[in-house]
């Protein structure tokens, strides 16, 4: 349920129960969602590295002021900010190097509206009850007026809205400014106390976030809608064996959209979605919600920004943000690729689509597996096989009757599966100035030589480097499987079945590479055994099930990053301190 939709029991005979924790399973599995994780982590980060910033630059900005005095620590008193008499009643005296200054609310307020500046957009003139200026002094030492000035700062920092909103608002001329500064709300404080160079980056991890969440609710919806109408407000031979089989509309359509956008391949009816061959409405949604949730999310994804991005204001700071994330994108996520990397992925995806269906169309047209379809329900089924082959495995035409041309095709497509996404992002990863440059807006890296991505960084050697890596694994897999199910086939081979279902016998060889392929691929797609409504596997021993559990695993994690994906990364660099001071100052601060 969680890898490849891979069935060893007839599935739509489960017990609800079943469904509902499938269901869950599947929305734990959903790969826009698990991208988000990284940058949530990303998020959280930044605000931890900004609280952190602001402490130890208070810790070192512990200076003496023009008078060599240490600054003065205000205190809070029962919620309330307090501002009155010190040790020996004078403020500012040098013979306390800690003092606690106190106020008492109504003094604070009199001495406000006594006393109302000269320029209602400082609030560094205003008197202060106990300070030489509010005693009457005559002022002519400009230290002790600053040092009430800074006191009188720290006192609007420091109070209450709650406490003070009565009382400041009835202050004359001085309310307007007093009020802006207590009732405004300070914007972005986590981006001021970041370094300048992650500011934007900051807010483009908040942006990601509202993007990717956005898109996967909104095609949700979508094809739920879709799909309900169809099922609950139309009437045709699709509803009345949907309604024979007991299946309510919502459920249905809601648990198909799920496991369509997951890619999952797993229905709630016992010929997957074979009922929709004739239905170009329904195979079109199921196929497009397939493309949405897979390999279409890093194009989707730009898509959208570069949307926003036209649709922000000039010069405003959304796009200036917009600019950032559309110039940078692996370094705030690791499915959203530069501008030339997502156009080579639309093209190969639409070239790998076209070959399968034209391979189809060219062997299977008229085989039984599409007989009974018409020309143009031909196309559709082939164009929906061939987008639902490589990660899905939902099946609108029988695959036991494909010719073994298009099936070794499909074996094919399945073991690429994911290769495209995962080739661009492993090429377009972002390291910093201390290993490979970062990519530009048209995909090429900024100060790196042509010559230097030749190498294994070069999308041959991504490539080459993904199809290979797990060959070792997978053929000692098949090894192991036919090893423990001979006595299969040698019975397959003399006693031919009469309920066999396909072109393709009851237990062969080929039948065994093409189940591992669609564990491998996390694809789902089965040839099946004789009539059952299951997958093939579930007529192999427990042995072989647990070494195919395994490569649905293997092909599962064969996507991740060769190292920590620098999108994933939490820690700023600063590159004017060596890698050792970055590591103390980022676990002592």
């Amino acid at each position: 349920v969680s890898q490849s939709g891979l069935a060893v029991a007839d599935w739509s005979q489960r017990a609800n129960s079943t469904y509902i924790i499938s269901f869950c399973l599947i929305l734990l599995g959903s790969a826009p969602l698990l991208l988000c994780v990284p940058v949530i982590l990303r998020e959280s980060s930044f605000r931890m590295q900004a609280k952190m910033t602001r402490a130890m630059q208070r810790k070192d900005s512990g200076v003496m002021d023009s008078m060599g005095q240490q600054p003065t620590c205000l205190r809070r008193s029962n919620s309330d900010p307090c501002f009155g008499k010190t040790n020996g009643g004078n403020p500012t005296s040098p013979s306390n190097e800690s003092t606690t200054v106190s106020f008492d609310r109504s003094e604070f307020v009199a001495a406000l509206k006594l006393s109302p500046s000269t320029n209602g957009s400082s609030i560094g003139t205003v008197a202060v009850a106990g300070s030489p200026s509010a005693n009457g002094s005559s002022g002519t030492d400009s230290s002790k007026k600053v040092l009430a000035r800074r006191q009188t700062m720290n006192v609007f920092k420091s109070a209450s809205l709650h406490t003070f909103d009565q009382e400041i608002s009835s202050a004359p001329e001085m309310m307007p400014s007093v009020k802006a500064v207590v009732d405004k709300p300070v914007k972005n404080c986590c981006s001021a106390n970041l370094p300048e160079a992650y500011r934007l980056e900051y807010k483009s991890l908040r942006v990601v976030l509202k993007v990717v969440l956005g898109y996967w609710l909104f095609a949700h919806m979508l094809g739920f809608a879709i799909f309900f109408s169809y099922f609950q407000f139309f009437e045709g031979a699709i509803q009345d064996k949907f309604f024979a089989e007991g299946l309510t509309p919502w459920c249905h359509a809601l648990y198909l959209t799920v496991s369509s956008f997951q890619n999952n391949g797993l229905v709630m009816t016992p010929s997957s979605v074979m009922d929709f061959a004739n239905s170009p409405v329904l195979l079109n949604t199921v196929g497009l919600l397939i493309f949405l949730g897979n390999v279409g999310l890093p194009i989707m994804v730009r898509l959208i920004v570069t949307i926003l991005n036209r649709q922000a204001a000039p010069g405003s700071q959304r796009q200036q943000v917009l600019d950032f994330l559309l110039e940078h994108p692996r370094r705030c996520f690791t499915h959203m690729f530069p501008a030339v990397h997502t156009l080579w992925l639309l093209l190969v995806v639409i070239a790998l689509n076209v070959m399968t269906t034209s391979v189809i169309l060219w062997q299977d047209r008229y085989s039984p597996a599409m007989i009974n379809l018409t020309s143009m329900n031909k196309f559709w089924n082939a164009l929906f096989q061939s987008v639902s082959a490589r990660t899905a495995g939902l099946n609108s035409v029988n695959i036991a009757f494909l010719s073994q041309a298009s099936t070794f095709f499909l074996c094919v497509m399945m073991y690429l599966a994911t290769t495209p996404t995962v080739v661009t992002m492993r090429l377009s990863a972002v390291v910093g100035k201390r290993g490979k440059a970062e990519l530009d807006i048209t995909g090429r890296a900024e100060g790196i030589e042509e010559a230097v991505l030749t190498g294994d960084d070069s999308l041959q050697g991504q490539a080459r480097r993904y199809l290979t890596q797990d060959v070792t694994y997978l053929t000692m897999a098949m090894f192991l499987i036919c090893c423990w199910e001979k006595d299969q086939f040698v019975r397959s081979a003399k006693d031919i079945s009469p309920d066999s279902d396909g072109i393709y016998g009851d237990f062969t060889f080929f039948k065994v590479l093409f189940e591992i392929a669609s564990a491998y691929g996390t694809c789902g797609l089965s040839l099946g055994y004789q009539d059952q409504t299951a997958s093939f596997s579930a007529v192999w021993s427990t042995h072989s099930q647990v070494v195919l559990v395994l490569v649905m695993i293997l092909g599962r994690l064969r996507g991740l990053p060769d190292s920590i994906d620098p999108s994933v990364r939490v820690a700023m660099e600063d590159h004017d301190m060596s890698a050792a001071d970055q590591a103390h100052r980022f676990i002592h601060a």
